[in-house]
């Protein structure tokens, strides 16, 4: 239980570092930044892929994403998970 509680206070540390570093800091995503640039280096560029839907707001776009990312960790756990539960059982059986 100890071990637990240490690593989300390492995980909160970590996590908050950059908040406090880069307090001001643009934290927004890659595409944004990559579309500001593409224009500025050529203003008469025309994508040649479109989007099939568009989010409504950032917010569904980040809640989306994060979904993504839990279902990806809960499938990862699950996976890992899974061999160790064999790994132990096969070791009782022996």
């Amino acid at each position: 239980m100890k071990n637990n509680a240490f690593l989300i206070l390492v995980f909160i540390f970590i996590t908050a570092i950059p908040f406090f570093i880069h307090g001001q800091a643009d934290f927004s995503g890659t595409d944004g930044r990559a579309t500001d640039i593409v224009h500025s280096l050529k203003p008469n560029y025309k994508p040649w892929v479109n989007y099939l839907w568009a989010p409504a707001s950032s917010e569904v776009e980040s809640f989306l994403f994060a979904g993504q990312a839990a279902i990806g960790a809960g499938a990862i756990g699950f996976i890992i998970g899974t061999y160790r539960e064999r790994k132990i059982h096969d070791k009782d059986m022996k």
